[in-house]
């Protein structure tokens, strides 16, 4: 009876610690059945924490079912034949049999295919409906979950390793793309590319309109307002940690390329609008108030686009954050051109994360990575009565740090 109580309790007891430590971290090689259970939990918080600083988990990339052909130069689809996609889709989606109560692969494609655009929408349409197997529509939502979500939400410059696309003939793309494209963006230009943006961006935040510190104090700008003087930052709209990595290391530029070939091909069209290696250009940045910045980053505030050439509609999380206050009162900014030589942020990146923004708010892993990323600053705690969630701590932690 004990045994079974055991069994169903979500915390520890009657699960194997060894073995699930053997399995999250392989190079602690110890006899799960010789060495005392206590000595092992003691140090269990510490090596809970010390996830964070694991330097990367390698994942395998594998095949697909989906027929190569899928992969080739998106035609056109009419109206009819949207619909048509749409309904089998949701009809495919209808038969999926959920592995555990979180499991989320529904939600998850759901939000996907109203918020992608359409043509992107139309190609996981298709992708949903050539896979019969439900384990192949999770690994496909893995897959979107660590080529686009995470990678755009990345945190410090911090990018995980994506999850292999159940999609066939993926890795043809990725080879091709790590052969063409994958050259490093260098941290050198990021000097070139702030003065840049300041220039083009009048020396101010495009958003708040507050003026940059530095180039008053330096006399590059006087004010014409009476503007508050503010530390602005140069902030990349899809982040820089997708063109910085080290090309000598094979498994961190098929990552990458991973990555890429995803936004590719869910996006169509940003190819021709940015590469790994433009990055960190004017096109992919934009001038921000230092404390809207890491908003930006994490996605927490998002422009979308209106019918009006770089007019914007500000999309923010609501909470009653000092930084936010300075934000135009009625809900949009008008990016302005100071330097025609240096081109404006790009709309259609602009769009692309928007459009992520929304997916991670619609389907709940918004909440679900700020929660995360919570705990991750605060110790973890074991208790000794066996009420601790081993499990979830640990698959929370490994779901937002796996690392290239």
């Amino acid at each position: 009876m004990g045994d079974e109580a055991s069994e169903r309790r979500p915390g520890w007891r009657g699960r194997s610690i060894p073995s699930l430590l053997i399995i999250c971290f392989p190079t602690l090689v110890f006899d799960a059945f010789r060495v005392p259970l206590k000595p092992v939990l003691a140090p269990l918080p510490q090596l809970l924490d010390n996830i964070m600083i694991m330097e990367k988990f390698e994942l395998p990339i594998t095949s697909s079912p989906v027929p190569s052909s899928s992969f080739s130069e998106l035609t056109a689809v009419s109206a009819g034949t949207a619909e048509d996609l749409d309904r089998q889709s949701k009809e495919r989606l209808g038969r999926y049999v959920a592995a555990s109560e979180r499991d989320n692969v529904v939600q998850l494609m759901d939000a996907f295919m109203k918020y992608l655009p359409k043509d992107g929408s139309v190609r996981l349409m298709q992708d949903v409906i050539s896979l019969d197997e439900d384990e192949k529509l999770r690994q496909l939502k893995e897959h979107l979950v660590d080529a686009i979500l995470k990678p755009i939400q990345a945190v410090g410059g911090r990018t995980p390793a994506p999850t292999p696309s159940p999609c066939h003939d993926s890795q043809v793309q990725i080879d091709s793309l790590m052969i063409t494209s994958m050259n490093a963006s260098s941290c050198n230009q990021q000097a070139k590319l702030k003065n840049d943006c300041l220039k083009r961006d009048g020396y101010r935040c495009q958003v708040t309109g507050l003026w940059d510190r530095h180039s008053v104090e330096t006399g590059k700008i006087v004010p014409e307002d009476g503007r508050t003087l503010a530390a602005t930052e140069v902030a990349h709209i899809l982040p820089f940690s997708l063109g910085s990595f080290d090309e000598d290391k094979e498994f961190e530029v098929e990552n990458k390329a991973t990555i890429w070939q995803a936004l590719y091909r869910y996006f169509p069209g940003l190819e021709k609008v940015i590469t790994p290696d433009t990055i960190n250009t004017p096109a992919n940045s934009i001038t921000l108030f230092h404390l809207l910045h890491p908003q930006f980053g994490s996605l927490n505030i998002t422009f979308k686009e209106t019918d009006q050439p770089y007019v914007y509609n500000i999309v923010h999380k609501q909470a009653n954050y000092t930084e936010f206050s300075y934000l135009p009162r009625n809900g949009q900014v008008t990016f302005r051109c100071h330097d025609n030589s240096i081109v404006m942020p790009s709309p259609f990146l602009l769009s692309v994360h928007a459009r992520i923004g929304k997916i991670l708010q619609v389907s709940g892993l918004k909440e679900r990575f700020e929660k995360i990323m919570r705990s991750l600053y605060h110790p973890s705690e074991v208790d000794p009565d066996g009420s601790t969630d081993l499990e979830t701590a640990m698959s929370d932690k490994l779901f937002i740090l796996t690392d290239v």
